[in-house]
């Protein structure tokens, strides 16, 4: 997904237009991959924390 696309997105989205399927579609993908980015972040951070160590996975 490119920035243009995220941007359509929501620019329709705050103007409060509806969303084609395929740009719901879009959305749901972009945030399911950030909200699996941002946990995975975190628990390296905590194990870090934890045992002092570089968890990369």
């Amino acid at each position: 997904m490119t920035n243009n696309e995220i941007y359509e997105i929501a620019l329709k989205i705050e103007n409060g237009e509806t969303l084609s399927n395929e740009e719901k579609l879009k959305l749901i993908f972009m945030l399911g991959e950030l909200a699996g980015y941002k946990s995975k972040e975190a628990k390296n951070r905590t194990y870090r924390h934890n045992y002092g160590g570089d968890k990369s996975e």
